[in-house]
């Protein structure tokens, strides 16, 4: 359904300076959708080499999509490739996404309570994402 340069357009719109801080919903739902209605193969295609390391993007955004490209695998029963586990894809603080931002603002034990659901392929990078390719 989307060729295979879908993806090469959201990691350009990445490197634009709106998507510096944090995992904006948008961007990740429209990153979700193009993935979701690939083949698994495709999408196992597409993570096998590193398409982040040369890139200008966030260093969320770079633990974002080494998460994503481990958790593809993982659901493929398929080992990760090693350069998921780059130091550079795993942050120093605990970041969530600004849609968990959103619905826990203002309240600080809900917002600590997504920690508990998140995927541990983003977990582990510090990233508190509940949800991926679930795009309809």
């Amino acid at each position: 359904m989307f060729k295979k340069n879908n993806i090469e357009i959201i990691l350009k719109e990445l490197e634009s300076d709106d998507y510096k801080t944090g995992i904006n919903v948008n961007i990740k739902s429209e990153l979700d959708h193009r993935l979701v209605y690939m083949n698994p193969k495709k999408r196992i295609h597409i993570f096998r080499k590193d398409i982040i390391s040369e890139r200008n993007i966030s260093a969320a955004w770079k633990a974002y999509i080494a998460g994503l490209a481990e958790y593809i695998f993982n659901k493929n029963n398929i080992a990760a490739p090693n350069w998921v586990n780059k130091p550079e894809y795993f942050l120093d603080e605990l970041t969530y996404c600004e849609g968990t931002l959103a619905i826990s603002e203002g309240n600080d034990e809900y917002k600590k309570s997504f920690i508990d659901i998140a995927l541990p392929e983003f977990l582990k990078r510090n990233l508190v994402i509940t949800d991926v390719l679930s795009a309809i």
